[in-house]
């Protein structure tokens, strides 16, 4: 059972670096949130390294309250597409969303705004920046059973407090 579903609207993205020596930057992003992985449709742009996706992708999250910090990452890896030989590193973005989620747990859902984050090359060189919206909902189904629960784990305490009462 998930507790809830990481959904993550990947917006546009500005100044990538053209890894093509002849031809056009065509982007596509790898997104990866645990062992879940999806990928997005290629930006066949005349703007090269300032694509627009406006692509929404879900992500169960099935371990929310985990304090480690590396399972609640999310990242974005930024390929070219190309046909005649393989697929080009543009750069990676990585975003931890554990706020996020936990936030989402607290008041059921968890929005940030579409926000910049950096674009990068393994040695940590700038190249480029992508905007990306992460939204958390928490799964109404386990409420309602978290609900259900604490409402028979107090229905058996206060049975056995009136039981022990009239017994004494």
């Amino acid at each position: 059972m998930s507790f809830g579903e990481l959904e993550v609207l990947l917006v546009d993205a500005k100044g990538l670096k053209d890894t093509d020596l002849i031809g056009k930057l065509d982007p596509y992003v790898e997104i990866q949130y645990r062992d879940q992985q999806q990928k997005s449709k290629v930006a066949y742009t005349e703007e090269g390294g300032n694509p627009r996706w406006n692509q929404k992708f879900k992500f169960k999250v099935h371990h929310p309250l985990e304090n480690n910090s590396i399972r609640h990452k999310l990242v974005l890896r930024v390929m070219d597409r190309d046909t005649f030989s393989a697929d080009d590193f543009v750069g990676e973005a990585t975003i931890n969303v554990g706020d996020v989620i936990a936030m989402g747990l607290e008041k059921g859902f968890m929005e940030v705004n579409p926000c910049k984050y950096r674009v990068v090359l393994s040695d940590k060189r700038y190249h480029g920046e992508i905007r990306v919206r992460i939204t958390f909902k928490f799964n109404q189904d386990v409420m309602e059973w978290k609900k259900g629960a604490l409402d028979l784990w107090i229905m058996q305490v206060l049975e056995e407090y009136i039981d022990s009462d009239l017994l004494s």
